[in-house]
């Protein structure tokens, strides 16, 4: 008998998280603790991707890797239950 996928386990999330990271908290935050605060803008990106087929993943896989993007198989903004090996977005 072959065993070699009895230990891979999906990923359980859990509630979505408050991200206390936002542009606009950390603008309020540096205007309350100093009194010239600069205001920031965002220098990054969340990007949902919805590939249909293997020549899509291939596809984003190398321009992931080509970009040095992080790309994540589940939604960043939730608490992560159990790590796992692999996601099915509902």
């Amino acid at each position: 008998m072959d065993d070699t996928y009895t230990d891979i386990r999906p990923v359980i999330l859990g509630e979505e998280i408050n991200n206390p990271y936002t542009v606009e908290v950390i603008n309020q935050a540096q205007s309350q603790l100093y009194d010239s605060a600069e205001f920031l803008s965002a220098t990054h990106h969340y990007i949902r991707m919805k590939p249909q087929n293997q020549d899509d993943l291939v596809t984003i896989s190398d321009w992931s890797l080509e970009n040095r993007v992080v790309t994540l198989d589940y939604p960043m903004h939730y608490e992560i239950i159990r790590e796992g090996d692999y996601y099915i977005d509902p």
